[in-house]
C-alpha cells in the first residue's frame, strides 16, 4: 500500500504547511458562512450555510490544487459511474451504525422506545434533507478532501487519520459543542469517515456515511428535537447509561470504520487516490 509519488521539490514540512493553510482557510470559510444563520429562517439555515460554504470551499481547493499541480482525483474528488452507489451505501452504513448505537444501548441500559414527534410537511421535509446533506458535504470537503491525501503523504495513514479527526473534533468545539460530546462522538465519527475515505478512495463513502449518521439523528428527534420520532428514555438504567453511554457511542462508529477498512483494503489498494 504505497502512495504515489510526492510532486517533486515538497518536503513533509511543506505538505504539513499547505494543510495547515488549507484547514485555517476551510475554518474561516464555515464560521464566516455560519453567521448568516442569524438572519435566516431557523428551517433554512443549515441548508443556506451548508450550501454556500461547499461551493467557497471547492473555489478554495481548485486554487490549493492548482497551485499544487493536483487534480481533482488526486483528493478523492474524481467522479465515475460508481460514485453514486458508493453514496447511497454509505448513507445506508451511516443508519446502521446509528441504530446499532441504539440497540446496543438499549441491550445495556434498558429499554429505547419512540415516541411520536414533529411530522414535517412534504415542502419542509424536502429543505431538512437538502440541509442534512448540505451540511455533511461542506465538513467532508473541509477535512476529508484536500488535508487528508496531503497529510497521509506527509505524515502516513494513521498519523494523518488522527490529525484530521483531531482537526474535525477542534471545529466542533470552536462551534461550541461540549467536550464530552466531540470526544465521544465527533471524534470517533471522524475516524469513521477518515478511514472510509481512504479504503474506497473517495469522498462518495463518507459523505453517504457522515449525511445517514446525521439523518438517522433527526429522524428521531437527537439533532433538533424536531424530527418525525422521538426518543423515550425514561426507562434506562440512568448511573450504568451515565457510566457507559458515551463509551458505547464511540466504540461502534470504530468498529464500523475498522470494518469498513478491513473489508474495502482486501480489494483495493487504499493509498492509491482516483475517484468519489
Amino acid at each position: 500500500m504505497t502512495l504515489p509519488p510526492t510532486p517533486p521539490g515538497t518536503s513533509p514540512l511543506q505538505l504539513m504547511s499547505r494543510v495547515l493553510a488549507f484547514l485555517a482557510a476551510a475554518l474561516t470559510v464555515l464560521i464566516a458562512t455560519g453567521l448568516l444563520r442569524d438572519f435566516l429562517p431557523e428551517a433554512m439555515g443549515p441548508l443556506v450555510w451548508g450550501t454556500l460554504s461547499s461551493a467557497v470551499l471547492l473555489t478554495v481547493l481548485q486554487w490549493f490544487l492548482r497551485r499544487d499541480q493536483r487534480s481533482w482525483q488526486a483528493i478523492g474528488l474524481g467522479w465515475e459511474r460508481g460514485s453514486a452507489p458508493r453514496f447511497g451505501s454509505g448513507v445506508l452504513v451511516g443508519l446502521a451504525t446509528y441504530a446499532a448505537t441504539l440497540a446496543v444501548s438499549s441491550m445495556l441500559f434498558g429499554p429505547i422506545r419512540f415516541a411520536p414527534g414533529v411530522t414535517p410537511s412534504f415542502s419542509g421535509l424536502v429543505v431538512v434533507l437538502a440541509g442534512i446533506l448540505a451540511l455533511a458535504a461542506m465538513e467532508e470537503l473541509a477535512f476529508r478532501s484536500y488535508p487528508l491525501w496531503v497529510s497521509t503523504e506527509a505524515l502516513g495513514r494513521w498519523p494523518a487519520q488522527v490529525f484530521i479527526a483531531v482537526a474535525f473534533a477542534l471545529l466542533h468545539i470552536a462551534y461550541g459543542w461540549s467536550v464530552t460530546t466531540v470526544v465521544f462522538g465527533v471524534l470517533p465519527s471522524g475516524l469513521l469517515f477518515g478511514m472510509a475515505a481512504v479504503a474506497s478512495r473517495g469522498l462518495a463513502l463518507p459523505f453517504g456515511i457522515h449525511a445517514g449518521l446525521n439523518l438517522g439523528r433527526w429522524l428521531t428527534g437527537e439533532a433538533d428535537g424536531a424530527g418525525p420520532w422521538r426518543l423515550n428514555t425514561t426507562s434506562l438504567d440512568v448511573v450504568m447509561a451515565g457510566r457507559w453511554a458515551h463509551w458505547v457511542g464511540a466504540s461502534i462508529p470504530l468498529l464500523v470504520g475498522i470494518l469498513i477498512w478491513w473489508a474495502l483494503a482486501r480489494s483495493h489498494r487504499p493509498d492509491q487516490r482516483a475517484t468519489a
